[in-house]
């Protein structure tokens, strides 16, 4: 790991914004890549000293967001990884070592495919929408109140159910 690099990438501004936030390729993108790739070949590093280096980075953005936005309010008794970041050993040793004492495993630990989560959440979701009932949590997104999410376009033959096939309450 490149400390003065990984100090560099730890200044991004979107790190220091409060939650609800969300972002992608337009802050974390291909521009942004090239600066990495164009300050780690100015320091003379291997692209596996990258690779280290930018790994910590994202252990760190984890670490940094748990101990300033959930651990101030909330007491944590365990910490779920998915997704497929979860099968990296080197990300998933430092994020358990950065959040010691708190026992972190993935889903997996629940018999939840740590793969098949966002598809399992937006299976919830969608059967949320055709029962009619809010998906959204205003104060995790910052939306003004509760609604229904997505809209449900039925084909030509689509009969109604005669009843709600998703009685969830």
């Amino acid at each position: 790991v490149h400390a003065p690099l990984l100090q560099w990438l730890l200044q991004h501004p979107y790190l220091q914004r409060t939650p609800p936030k969300s972002t992608g390729r337009e802050e974390f993108g291909r521009a942004y890549i090239q600066e990495i790739w164009e300050r780690g070949a100015a320091a003379h590093l291997s692209p596996a000293d990258l690779v280290a280096t930018v790994t910590a980075f994202t252990a760190e953005t984890i670490i940094q967001s748990y101990r300033r936005f959930l651990l101030p309010h909330h007491s944590l008794s365990e910490i779920l990884l998915c997704g497929g970041g979860s099968k990296n050993q080197t990300l998933y040793r430092h994020i358990a070592a950065g959040l010691a004492p708190i026992p972190v495993t993935t889903t997996a630990a629940y018999q939840i495919d740590p793969e098949a989560l966002e598809a399992i959440i937006f299976a919830l979701l969608a059967c949320e929408t055709l029962a009619g009932r809010p998906g959204n949590v205003p104060t995790a997104t910052g939306a003004k109140q509760r609604v229904v999410l997505g809209k449900i376009v039925p084909g030509r033959s689509h009969a109604p159910p005669a009843r709600n096939p998703f009685p969830l309450r």
